[in-house]
């Protein structure tokens, strides 16, 4: 058990679990940011992925050399964003401050600096897991399929849409990612394509 952020920035006890050979770490993000978490008080704009983040963390600490991250459930719509400023990722918005974006401010990131995510999370240490192949953004991506059982109605996943096709934008002209038809880039709120850039990428 690990002490750390909900998905509606309450503390909680999150978990993970270690596999016999004593290094590889299993995390499911719903742990942390699972739609039961939010205790009918579903918002997601407002939810964060901060928590998962948070486990990540922990199991390195721990000693794990080998992540199996697994996406679903989640009552979030971040791009994984929370997650990745928990391990050090910096997001400044247009004024130039330092923010953890959440799905209703994905649209304010102006900068993205990578520069002092946590080195554990070196290439090949995180694996990530999603049962869907829903693109992150359009009329069959992450706001538009699942955003409707996290609370969001008609305007609100227009909004969410808009935010991830701006992440998408941001994170392809300062990282060179391209995530914008990445099959499982939708999982969890867009927490695939996030993944990819922003925690397994360069």
């Amino acid at each position: 058990e690990v002490p750390c952020t909900g998905p509606d920035f309450r503390k909680i006890s999150g978990f993970y679990g270690l596999l016999a050979d004593g290094y590889t770490a299993v995390i499911e993000m719903a742990a942390a940011a699972g739609l039961p978490l939010m205790e009918g008080r579903l918002c997601a704009e407002g939810a964060t992925t901060y928590g998962v983040g948070e486990l990540i963390l922990a199991a390195i600490r721990d000693g794990a050399r080998r992540i199996i991250l697994g996406l679903g459930g989640s009552a979030t719509n971040d791009g994984g964003c929370g997650a990745a400023a928990a391990l050090g990722v910096r997001f400044y918005d247009r004024q130039g401050r330092g923010f953890v974006p959440t799905g209703g401010t994905l649209a304010d990131i102006e900068a993205i600096d990578l520069s002092g995510r946590h080195p554990g999370l070196r290439p090949g240490v995180l694996t990530v897991m999603c049962d869907i192949d829903n693109p992150l953004y359009g009329e069959t991506g992450a706001a538009y399929i699942f955003a409707p059982q996290k609370g969001a109605n008609d305007a609100c996943v227009q909004r969410l849409d808009a935010g991830l096709r701006h992440l998408a934008a941001v994170l392809h002209a300062q990282l060179g990612a391209e995530v914008d038809t990445l099959p499982g880039g939708g999982a969890a709120g867009g927490f695939g394509a996030g993944c990819a850039a922003l925690l397994c990428g360069a």
